[in-house]
């Protein structure tokens, strides 16, 4: 069977077995009811192969018959008799928007399953800072700084939607508020001169539960 795709232009094509030239295969689509849908002249590529495309094929089954004949007029039948083919024509574009309806265009919300793809999805957007609070830990409203105002230690908390950061309390309890992934960064030491000397960036991560 063949298989191609609505307004996809579809290769229909013929081999002879003696691999004669100058013939001219003529090949008609029915529909499953048995009519006539369209009818081309296939041309000779060389060694008894011949070939058409079908140019903006429908939705559905069809059955394509081949016949042969010897003159342009297409009257005189030749002993070829390439016989019949199944063709099968689906819609792409209707396969693709079930795709899209089932993955790409579902909220996010409806893909949090613990190691999911849709869980990293979310993840990666609050990482980005779309949906992500940043604060000084469980019951450390602020970010702690040191004296030179450089940064100690921090918690970023990340959500899966907006909304819900939004409505974050600061300093909230580990896991508070609807989140969905937290990071700790502690232990930032300071040489004089607010220099770096010792910076531990990532001390722990820790995906709650959905």
């Amino acid at each position: 069977m063949l298989s191609g795709f609505v307004s996809e232009p579809l290769l229909l094509e013929v081999q002879l077995a003696n691999e004669q030239a100058g013939l001219f295969p003529f090949v008609t689509i029915y529909d499953e009811a048995g009519a006539s849908v369209a009818g081309f002249l296939l041309s000779d590529r060389g060694g008894g192969l011949y070939q058409v495309e079908w140019p903006l094929p429908t939705l559905g089954q069809f059955t394509a018959r081949f016949l042969t004949y010897s003159d342009l007029a297409l009257t005189v039948r030749t002993n070829d008799e390439p016989g019949i083919a199944d063709i099968r024509i689906e819609d792409r574009a209707a396969d693709n928007a079930l795709i899209a309806g089932a993955v790409w265009d579902v909220q996010r919300a409806a893909h949090v399953a613990s190691g999911s793809f849709g869980e990293g999805v979310i993840a990666a957007a609050g990482h980005a800072g779309l949906h992500s609070v940043i604060d000084g830990g469980a019951g450390v409203p602020n970010v702690p700084h040191n004296t030179n105002n450089n940064l100690i230690s921090s918690r970023l908390r990340i959500f899966p939607s907006k909304a819900l950061a939004d409505a974050a309390t600061m300093g909230a309890a580990d896991a508070a508020d609807g989140e969905i992934l937290r990071l700790f960064f502690d232990n930032a030491s300071y040489t004089a001169g607010n220099a770096a000397a010792t910076v531990q960036i990532l001390t722990n991560f820790v995906r709650t539960s959905s």
